[in-house]
């Protein structure tokens, strides 16, 4: 079992690491290159899923589908949308358990 300190930390890393992947993302988007924004998309689908950031997931679902698709007319909106819901997931995580 991890001691509530090391569970805050795990969960810092964790949400180090969406931020990161997130950023090289919109980075891929802003030159469509679909292949680089699924492939992070799809690294961020299973950290989402190991660390419970389940509406972060949904977001990250959709961002997935438009690259899969390479749907031009979407995937802006859907990075957005991961985006909006980055920062409410982690700003509700933060209000749940304060870091240090």
């Amino acid at each position: 079992m991890f001691s509530r300190a090391k569970f805050l930390e795990l969960y810092e890393l964790a949400m180090v690491s969406a931020n990161e992947r997130i950023e090289l993302l919109v980075a891929a988007q802003d030159e469509l290159n679909f292949d680089e924004i699924l492939s992070h998309a799809h690294a961020l689908s299973g950290l989402s899923r190991n660390f419970g950031f389940i509406g972060l997931h949904k977001s990250i679902d959709d961002v997935e589908i438009c690259a899969r698709e390479k749907d031009e007319e979407h995937i802006f909106g859907s990075i957005r949308e991961l985006k909006r819901m980055r920062r409410i997931t982690f700003e509700k995580f933060r209000e749940i358990v304060p870091y240090k």
